[in-house]
């Protein structure tokens, strides 16, 4: 039995972006005076609650799934933050999955 269709899940897809971006803004936006490892925690632990959430409990626009997304765009942050690929070593190392 089919829950979903594809354009289904495409949407669910849409709602986490959705939510992913709605989180990590508000969470910028109170912790701007933070330091980086005390949003890094406050970011990891978002990411902890809705993985245990989403576990147990569906949630019909995939907040908790935007929940746990945020890690990798504030992951993604940190690289551009640090400008990786503009190193030698980055390089190197993407050249090595391409």
């Amino acid at each position: 039995m089919v829950l979903y269709s594809l354009d289904d899940r495409c949407n669910l897809v849409l709602w986490a972006f959705f939510w992913s971006d709605i989180i990590i803004h508000v969470v910028f936006h109170y912790t701007k005076s933070w330091q980086e490892w005390q949003r890094a925690f406050l970011i990891i632990g978002i990411s902890a609650v809705s993985y245990i959430v989403g576990q147990y409990i569906w949630i019909p626009t995939n907040l908790d799934v935007g929940g746990f997304a945020i890690l990798f765009v504030y992951i993604g942050y940190l690289l551009q933050k640090i400008r990786i690929w503009e190193k030698e070593s980055f390089r190197g190392f993407a050249g090595f999955f391409v």
